[in-house]
């Protein structure tokens, strides 16, 4: 579904309530932007980007 479309569907605006708003589009750039976002958000050495979880 296009993102312009999202805050017409129910479950969709649940799952990015849930996400806080932090929801990228399954296309090269929404997973660019999302990794990018990600990568910004947590760098450093002791955190697992793909996991969430901090080590050490």
């Amino acid at each position: 579904m296009p993102e312009d479309e999202w805050e017409y569907t129910q479950s969709i605006a649940i799952t990015r309530q849930v996400m806080e708003g932090k929801m990228y589009p399954l296309t090269l750039r929404g997973l660019e932007e999302g990794m990018s976002s990600c990568l910004n958000r947590w760098s450093g050495p002791s955190f697992h980007c793909t996991s969430g979880q901090r080590q050490g």
